[in-house]
């Protein structure tokens, strides 16, 4: 194992920044509400007038794909405050008031009004027509992830995520992966609850019960060989998955083609994580909702093929599904930790402690911590 370290390491973090609410306004200011947020995916968004909806720290958020392209509005009427759409997907011929008729055109511009006169001012005259718009936030698209920012002017999204987050975010989630799994999880717990559990393998002796976990001699896909790096905002592990095991390198060729076989799992600073494998990509996004509860989006992704073999078609599918089981697995034993460690964050009166195989863990906090308290 390749390690930074070789000793424990600080628990930088105290326990009252999984849960006070001063501090937690701090985070949403310093390193959320500046910055770019994957909030859905262009699958979800295949058809002129499709919509989804969604909320990111505390702001009701409705994207629509108009004219070719994906647009994000506040989900609120500028007329008496009505959400537009209360419906978590669907499709909307226009964009109109279901309170009181109010219409607005793909670009959120005001277009019907129903009895104009009553709102001309001077009389004879709308005013509102054509000048009323939607409130409406910056969209960015990366392979088929949908970011959307608060921000009135974000840096611009490569730079935000950063080279090596950009490239793979375009690579891992382009047009030549089909989604098979998609979950939207809610967390009894702070946001770096399940950030946090992510970034080590220390607590997978004790938590995953599963056949694999158990027994990692009988299916020898997880490698020994591993490596970390914490680099400027982003942190990541990497191993030789699988390598080692002729039928998973048979399977990966037969899907794929002649690729090395390899694992690697991002962490782009704060909330943004990726995993790569050959044949499947994964994304997890945990955006906080409140100083003591969050959500996860989760996405997994299956290479199409390269080229395309159409015998290979029920593997692909068996593989699918086999993958979105074992996913959901771990991440269902993940979660089932989260309430206690909330629980303990709460009650403790003391700091924590990070041995070398949380060094991820050791990177993230001290980057949050030094983007907060920042000048």
């Amino acid at each position: 194992m390749v390690f930074i370290h070789d000793t424990r390491l600080p628990h930088v973090l105290e326990p009252g920044c999984y849960h006070d609410p001063g501090w937690y306004e701090r985070e949403l200011a310093a390193v959320f509400r500046p910055g770019w947020h994957c909030v859905a995916t262009l699958d979800e968004l295949p058809r002129e007038g499709d919509f989804v909806t969604r909320e990111l720290f505390g702001a009701p958020l409705l994207l629509r794909r108009a004219g070719g392209q994906v647009r994000a509005f506040r989900n609120v009427c500028a007329h008496r405050f009505s959400a537009l759409c209360l419906a978590p997907s669907g499709r909307a011929a226009s964009l109109r008031c279901p309170y009181h008729g109010w219409t607005y055109a793909d670009d959120g511009a005001l277009t019907c009004v129903p009895d104009p006169a009553s709102f001309a001012s001077p009389p004879g005259k709308s005013a509102l027509i054509g000048r009323v718009k939607l409130t409406a936030h910056p969209v960015a698209c990366a392979g088929q992830l949908v970011f959307v920012s608060l921000a009135e002017q974000p840096a611009p999204l490569d730079q935000w995520l950063g080279a090596r987050t950009h490239e793979l975010v375009t690579r891992l989630f382009s047009i030549d992966y089909q989604r098979v799994l998609a979950r939207t999880i809610e967390h009894p717990c702070n946001w770096k609850i399940p950030v946090e559990n992510v970034l080590e393998t220390y607590h997978v002796d004790e938590l995953h019960r599963g056949w694999l976990a158990r027994h990692p001699r009988l299916v020898p896909v997880f490698d020994e060989q591993i490596e970390h790096e914490l680099g400027d905002g982003f942190s990541e592990y990497r191993d030789r998955m699988g390598a080692d095991f002729p039928p998973y390198r048979a399977l990966v060729r037969a899907l794929v083609g002649p690729v090395p076989c390899r694992y690697r799992h991002h962490h782009a600073f704060p909330n943004l994580i990726i995993g790569e494998t050959p044949v499947l990509s994964f994304l997890q996004v945990v955006t906080p909702t409140g100083p003591a509860s969050s959500r996860s989006l989760v996405r997994l992704y299956l290479h199409r093929g390269a080229p395309a073999r159409a015998w290979t078609a029920p593997l692909r599918r068996l593989v699918g599904a086999a993958a979105s089981w074992f996913l959901n697995g771990v991440l269902r034993e993940d979660a089932a930790i989260y309430e206690a460690v909330q629980t303990g964050v709460r009650g403790s009166d003391r700091g924590g402690v990070l041995g070398a195989r949380e060094e991820r863990v050791w990177a993230f906090q001290r980057w949050l911590a030094d983007s907060v308290t920042a000048p």
